[in-house]
Order: structure tokens, then sequence, then C-alpha cells
């Protein structure tokens, strides 16, 4: 599956960002080289990170996984389509 830009809160995917919470949807806004996939409902959005830098959506770390996307350092987390992390 292809990853593609993110392009501010996400809100051209779902008409009202990407998580459907204002502040979550803000937060996600404000960071740059985000980019998403999707297949089957299941939403992944992955954004770039590296150890010692702060932790991105912080408020749903236990649900991120670091991984490598696109040879960058990413936490990428999987969303369902009611905008809940799984």
């Amino acid at each position: 599956m292809a990853w593609y830009p993110l392009k501010g809160d996400g809100s051209a995917l779902r008409g009202s960002g990407f998580f459907g919470d204002a502040r979550l949807d803000a937060q996600l806004a404000a960071l740059s080289g985000v980019r998403w996939r999707a297949e089957g409902g299941v939403r992944e959005l992955a954004i770039p990170w590296e150890p010692g830098e702060p932790f991105p959506l912080t408020e749903l770390f236990c649900f991120a996984r670091p991984e490598s996307v696109e040879g960058g350092s990413c936490v990428v987390y999987r969303i369902d389509a009611q905008g809940m992390p799984l």
C-alpha cells in the first residue's frame, strides 16, 4: 500500500478531520511530514519521529508503533472508521 501526504487536519478525507476530534485534529494539523494510507476500513497515520524528540499525539501514546516508513523513522497509528485508535 502506498503512503500519501496528509494535508492539514485530514478533513479532506473525512469532512471533519482525521480523527473527528477537534483537539486531536488541531494537534495533527500542527505536525509536518505526516502520511496516511487506508485499507479495509482501517486508516494508518505515519508521523515522523526520532527518539529524543517530543512524542507526537501523546494522549494516544499507547496505540503508537515505531516503524520505518519510506526510509524514515515514524510512529504509526491505526484508526478505525469511527476515528478510534486500534
